[in-house]
């Protein structure tokens, strides 16, 4: 059993990796479009929720999992839903625009919390650094540890991410910043479908 300094040995690399691999991810991509429309603290809740329980079990039964599921299955399933929720809510927006009403900023959802554990813990699934965590834990033993590095570096991410997305929701106005998080869900789901392995 390591303990003591093989710990924050363990803790610092997972978490550099996991903080490492999560920038410009689909993850974060995620949280800013679902900040950009929504409340934010609700947002970096259901992200750090999501987080927690998808790297918790990952790290706990993530092998099992990986080895039951095929990634590429997780991943087109995963893409999918992006691109689905991006064009329900582009069209949605769209259509509830009168013409000639000026903009009001973006009002708090009340399902931001809801929103953002359901697509922050889908896009996680089968994503590198679930992988990265299911390989950690399955290396050191240390399966406390690994979960706790990797929920805490990516609450880091999702935190300045969320700081981002307020400040840009703030300058663009509400609709266009709705209209603008659509169209990224859309991408990244676009991204996912076409080269799974990002």
């Amino acid at each position: 059993m390591l303990c003591g300094v093989d710990e924050l040995r363990v803790f610092a690399l997972c978490f550099t990796t996991v903080l490492a691999s999560e920038l410009g991810d689909k993850t974060q991509l995620a949280i800013l479009a679902l900040s950009l429309r929504g409340d934010k603290a609700q947002v970096l809740a259901g992200s750090i929720l999501a987080f927690s329980v998808v790297n918790g079990l990952s790290s706990a039964l993530g092998f099992l999992l990986y080895k039951l599921l095929p990634l590429k299955a997780l991943r087109v399933a995963a893409g999918a839903a992006f691109v689905l929720a991006g064009l329900i809510g582009l069209v949605r927006g769209l259509r509830s625009r009168p013409s000639g009403i000026v903009e009001e900023p973006a009002r708090p959802g009340r399902s931001s919390f809801v929103d953002s554990l359901a697509l922050v813990g889908l896009a996680e699934l089968g994503d590198k650094t679930q992988l990265a965590t299911v390989g950690f834990s399955a290396t050191t033993g240390l399966a406390f540890v690994v979960a706790l590095a990797a929920i805490s570096a990516l609450s880091l991410m999702a935190a300045a991410t969320c700081l981002l997305g307020s400040r840009l929701a703030g300058k663009i106005g509400g609709f266009r910043a709705n209209l603008i998080s659509y169209m990224m869900f859309m991408v990244v789901g676009v991204v996912m479908l076409l080269w799974p392995s990002w």
